[in-house]
């Protein structure tokens, strides 16, 4: 069966699902000699578009995908191969895999700077790398590439803590760097989206003890086992700490 190395968008296995049903997950993978870059205009997404570019000293963070023949024809149509007059072609890795990489036809840096990645777009990239467990350093290297240098008014967050007990059920715990990456206080109101379901907020700092323990993580927060339950967020990859249990999920937070 072929196997297909993603780091773009279909990093996000629930998008990648969407466009070619069922497929089976083999997990994180690191491509040496590449580095992400966003320099093909996407017409569908109507922003700019993942894509690698050789590069000695680089790396690319990604997950592989097990489909079907019939699976990778679809995917094929998707991401517009077709020779090197489509959007992508699909090329040979070492270890039996492939991948898509843009074609020089359809690379376009300037317009890409002009249409940056949107948050829609890169935020099925940080979802996917929070599923398979990247870390901070090339998380920041992705959003930087996508031109996000300079305060969001949304950010993706991919580890969540149940609240204890003394936190309101309508209350989020954010870190100190999350508050200030948003531009927002305690008490201030905050949108959370997960897969087109919405619920608003009341902002509360933190519980010191997922920053002091060994349960300290990317993007800590804590959320109401109530508000998890009504956005649907899943229970994904339970890892027991001291008092809390990580969820790791993706999912949107957003000033009101």
């Amino acid at each position: 069966m072929p196997r297909v190395f993603q780091y773009g968008s279909n990093l996000d296995k629930t998008r990648l699902e969407k466009r070619v049903g069922s497929v089976k997950d083999l997990g994180r993978h690191e491509l040496p000699g590449f580095r992400l870059t966003f320099d093909i205009f996407s017409t569908g997404n109507n922003c700019a578009a993942a894509n690698i570019t050789p590069d000695h000293d680089g790396r690319v963070v990604g997950r592989v995908y097990e489909l079907t023949p019939e699976q990778l024809a679809r995917l094929d149509r998707v991401e517009g191969v077709l020779g090197e007059v489509g959007n992508y072609k699909r090329i040979s890795l070492a270890g039996g895999l492939e991948t898509y990489v843009a074609t020089e036809s359809r690379r376009d840096v300037a317009r890409c700077r002009a249409y940056p990645p949107s948050d829609e777009y890169l935020n099925h990239i940080i979802r996917g790398l929070g599923e398979i467990g990247a870390e901070e350093d090339y998380v920041r290297q992705v959003r930087e590439a996508a031109g996000r240098t300079t305060c969001p008014s949304t950010v993706t967050v991919f580890a969540a803590y149940d609240n204890p007990s003394t936190y309101l059920p309508d209350a989020i715990g954010l870190n100190a760097k999350l508050r200030k990456q948003l531009g927002i206080h305690e008490d201030d109101l905050v949108e959370i989206e997960y897969e087109g379901r919405t619920q608003r907020m009341r902002v509360k700092k933190v519980h010191e003890e997922l920053i002091r323990g060994p349960s300290k993580t990317t993007d800590p927060i804590t959320i109401s086992r109530a508000a998890r339950e009504a956005l649907g967020l899943p229970l994904k990859d339970r890892r027991d700490t001291p008092k809390y249990n990580a969820r790791y999920v993706g999912f949107t937070i957003r000033k009101v």
